[in-house]
């Protein structure tokens, strides 16, 4: 992300439209049991971001909660 205001005044977003899901992720703890979309999403976001999802949340509760790659979190 630029710092400058100018240099991001110049920046043109890029939208990609990706498939949703309808069933509930809500307290799911384990990925395989995400819908396939969402883990194509997950997937997408690590490919864009070049870092992986090591902790995805999936609800309000602190168990609501993926854990990936203990690893990566310390």
């Amino acid at each position: 992300m630029p710092g400058d205001v100018a240099q991001l005044s110049a920046c043109e977003a890029v939208y990609e439209t990706l498939p949703g899901w309808t069933a509930s992720t809500r307290g799911v703890t384990v990925f395989d049991q995400l819908p396939a979309e969402a883990r194509r999403y997950i997937a997408k976001l690590e490919e864009t971001s070049g870092v992986p999802a090591a902790i995805i949340s999936t609800g309000s509760e602190r168990d609501h909660t993926i854990v990936r790659n203990r690893e990566l979190i310390g």
